[in-house]
């Protein structure tokens, strides 16, 4: 799985790849702060589910207390527009 995901990273943070002390002290920081481990094998095991799925067991884990605010701007009829504002995107469709 890491496969997969360490080129994802690379695109967002190639620094961390570089064959640098200062970047291999960074990624195994990181790696351990974030519970890398722990994040493979969450996507080792959503791995071969689908799409539906996934999304129900992500966002079981990551909308456990929401709480709502300003739906009363949100018209009762016609169209709205929603904008998620969020750098990495998929954490907003889930939730």
């Amino acid at each position: 799985m890491r496969q997969r995901i360490d080129p994802l990273i690379a695109e967002r943070a190639p620094w961390l790849f570089l064959d640098r002390p200062t970047s291999r002290i960074a990624r195994g920081i990181l790696e351990r702060l974030l519970r890398y481990p722990e994040t493979l094998e969450v996507a080792r095991t959503l791995s071969d589910k689908p799409a539906l799925a996934i999304m129900d067991d992500i966002a079981a884990k990551l909308a456990r207390h929401v709480t709502v605010t300003g739906i009363d701007r949100i018209p009762a009829q016609g169209a709205a527009l929603l904008l998620a504002n969020h750098p990495t995107g998929i954490a907003d469709g889930i939730i």
